[in-house]
């Protein structure tokens, strides 16, 4: 079951936090799939509710259905960068290619894709944003 807390596309309404709650202990209940937050990170300018309510409603789907990894030992994961998506290695290697001088120094340099050639790693220089 999918919600989205907060503002809504195309004139929908939120229906509230009782409800997603309500909602997701009936999910565990019957032993359905499970459930999850389409908008996990709204932004604060577009969606400033959604900002404010998606986190306690993740929190609260948590509380209920208690998730468990169910595949031997949990992964860890390298947290990415909020503002740009990126993980901290990359953002730092991009950091080193970014223009001072130009318009566009404010965003992040785009680093072109790796592409594996005959056992080997053969990586492209990264171009600037145009």
């Amino acid at each position: 079951m999918g919600f989205e807390p907060g503002e809504q596309a195309a004139g929908g309404k939120w229906e509230g936090k009782v409800v997603d709650m309500q909602t997701a202990r009936l999910v565990k209940r019957q032993g359905y799939g499970g459930c999850m937050v389409w908008a996990a990170n709204p932004s604060a300018v577009q969606a400033p509710r959604g900002a404010k309510v998606a986190p306690e409603v993740a929190a609260g789907l948590a509380r209920i259905l208690e998730p468990s990894w169910r595949f031997g030992q949990v992964p860890v994961y390298t947290k990415a960068d909020p503002n740009t998506g990126w993980l901290p290695a990359v953002r730092g290697e991009a950091a080193q290619h970014r223009h001072k001088e130009s318009a566009r120094s404010h965003l992040p340099a785009r680093l072109p894709l790796s592409r594996r050639e005959s056992g080997s790693v053969a990586v492209m220089q990264p171009e600037r944003l145009t």
